[in-house]
């Protein structure tokens, strides 16, 4: 691992823990970009935005919601429920970062890893509150574009 990959692989979440405030690390939420659509969970509980030409595709899942969403360069796996991924996956992963994070008001475990050539980002709420079930998103990206786009949908999470 060299210089410059470190940088490029591990940046997006850095930047992000550099928007803190308060107590502790923490995404704030912006409004979705122009041309943006909000996709609602789990009874309108969990929302997120999502950039255009992102489009939901066929997926299967078990428990809970699953959903996954592809566009060129960017792909969004979401999992609303007890099954939930925790993305300890990503904990061992060379190159890989997790921290603990505030998101939309709630505690979430961040991770950014580079995994086959990808950026691969994610958040998990472990307990988002009252009528909230568990929730994880993981973006994977294939272009510094992508990534800035992946990194707007993770800080775009909000609750109800």
């Amino acid at each position: 691992m060299n210089l410059q990959s470190t940088v490029f692989y591990t940046l997006p979440l850095l930047l992000c823990l550099a928007c803190a405030s308060g107590n502790g690390p923490s995404l704030a939420v912006p409004e979705a970009p122009s041309g943006w659509k909000r996709v609602d969970l789990g009874n309108g509980n969990v929302s997120f935005a999502l950039p255009a030409g992102v489009e939901e595709t066929e997926t299967q899942g078990t428990e809970g919601v699953v959903r996954q969403y592809q566009g060129a360069e960017l792909q969004i796996n979401v999992h609303y429920g007890d099954f939930a991924s925790t993305l300890a996956e990503f904990q061992n992963v060379s190159q890989g970062v997790t921290e603990w994070l505030e998101i939309g008001g709630k505690r979430a475990r961040g991770t950014s890893a580079m995994i086959d050539g990808r950026a691969v980002d994610g958040v998990y709420f472990p307990d988002p509150g009252p009528g909230t079930e568990r929730f994880s998103l993981v973006a994977v990206s294939t272009t510094p574009a992508a990534r800035a786009q992946a990194m707007a949908v993770l800080r775009s999470v909000q609750f109800k």
